[in-house]
């Protein structure tokens, strides 16, 4: 399925990939983890197309990724064992 998915994502974005992943898909994840998780959902199929693997090599989106996983991460704190989102 995530393949499908996949399929009707690259041809949406066709002109602009980083544009989908940057803005389009946040606005719909409001909830970075949310977002991350999907993200990480189509990690393997996204890399497995041509286009996809291209787009994301050279149009900042892993970098953005990165980006939003530290700042999601650095929002988080452990308290007696327990995660508690600043």
């Amino acid at each position: 399925m995530n393949e499908n998915i996949v399929s009707v994502l690259n041809q949406f974005s066709r002109y602009n990939f980083e544009a989908l992943f940057t803005v389009n898909l946040r606005k719909y994840f409001e909830d970075i983890p949310k977002y991350l998780r999907f993200v990480y959902q189509l990690l393997e199929p996204l890399e497995q197309q041509k286009f996809s693997k291209e787009q994301l090599s050279t149009t900042g989106v892993i970098d953005y990724w990165l980006e939003i996983s530290m700042k999601s991460y650095d929002d988080f704190i452990i308290v007696e064992g327990k995660e508690i989102v600043m």
